[in-house]
């Protein structure tokens, strides 16, 4: 019974680490956002599309996480 209690806290750990760092993520991507001049994001019928300056970063993603990530390496390239 100790053994199964210890992997199921284990497991919860983890699972606080993930969603942490993840909400870490989140906040780096709306830094990135509010930085960008003339930034859009938006949701079309094909996807979730990204523009910063006027510039189409990223189209046609299936969230908008990913199209804020692909913006970003868009834009450092």
């Amino acid at each position: 019974m100790s053994l199964a209690r210890e992997y199921i806290l284990e497991a919860e750990r983890r699972a606080e680490q993930r969603v942490r760092a993840e909400i870490g993520r989140d906040s780096e991507r709306l830094d990135w956002l509010e930085q960008q001049p003339f930034t859009m994001l938006q949701l079309f019928d094909q996807g979730w599309t990204v523009a910063t300056g006027q510039i189409a970063r990223a189209l046609c993603c299936n969230t908008a996480r990913a199209a804020i990530d692909a913006a970003q390496e868009n834009a450092n390239d």
